[in-house]
């Protein structure tokens, strides 16, 4: 267990879900992925239903109208009542089939982060890989460059490509901070020509989003710190066109 540790975000890897079957087996998926596979559910769901509906009113009286109540009023409200009641129960055995039980399914964050202060400045290990197991809405305070204090965050004894791995706990805490050393700490993401990405290490963590097709000119603005800085927009392909590059490389990099 780690009392407390001040970092900065280097990396927010986007969110995965892991939903764990009823037989004890996990399976991951992206954002994407897990909502159509929510959205299958509550298809199969709803048809099932359907099914069970028709064949309880096969077998049962409800929906059939009583003659000596049809034309009192007192009695159509009894109906009405007793063909909620009725559905109701209907839902709840329903509901107990074990295929139609709620999906245990939980978000996933994964972050890599540097210790703002490590014990050994300069040497491996001040980075580590930090597991969010079901972030929340508190999620989009996490942004990369972004320092926090983590309290109560568990160690691992796995690591990944040499580096350590944390993992949130229920009674972990995340406190955003203002800190000077971000700065000299914080290795923001870069821009790697096509050229070069055979050249590029896994522990570089490349994410391929698309080819550059325009650069703006720079223009000063005003940063996140509040002091003025240099800006230069870069407008992006999406993945698709990659499979263009290895044609007509020269023309996709001018």
């Amino acid at each position: 267990l780690v009392p407390a540790v001040r970092v900065v975000v280097q990396r927010v890897f986007p969110k995965v879900f892991m939903e764990t079957c009823g037989d004890g087996t996990k399976v991951w998926r992206s954002e994407a992925a897990e909502v159509r596979a929510q959205q299958a559910f509550e298809d199969r769901v709803n048809r099932e239903w359907e099914k069970y509906v028709g064949k309880q009113m096969d077998s049962s009286q409800l929906g059939h109208s009583s003659e000596a109540d049809g034309g009192e009023d007192g009695g159509m409200a009894e109906q009405v009542r007793e063909r909620e009641k009725q559905l109701q129960e209907w839902r709840e055995s329903f509901m107990e089939q074990e295929e139609m039980t709620v999906r245990k399914v939980c978000s996933v964050l994964k972050l890599r982060v540097s210790c703002l202060y490590p014990s050994q400045p300069g040497r491996a290990g001040g980075d580590a890989y930090l597991t969010w197991w079901r972030p929340g809405e508190s999620m989009t305070a996490i942004q990369e460059g972004s320092a926090f204090v983590i309290r109560n965050v568990q160690a691992n004894d796995v690591r990944k490509n040499g580096l350590p791995c944390l993992s949130f706990m229920r009674e972990t805490r995340c406190t955003p901070v203002q800190d000077s050393c971000v700065a000299s700490v914080y290795r923001p993401r870069r821009v790697v020509g096509v050229e070069d990405i055979g050249s590029c290490s896994v522990d570089d963590e490349l994410d391929v989003c698309g080819a550059v097709v325009e650069i703006s000119d720079i223009v000063m603005d005003i940063g996140r710190s509040g002091l003025p800085c240099r800006k230069q927009h870069l407008i992006l392909t999406g993945p698709s066109l990659l499979s263009l590059l290895d044609e007509d490389a020269e023309t996709c990099m001018d």
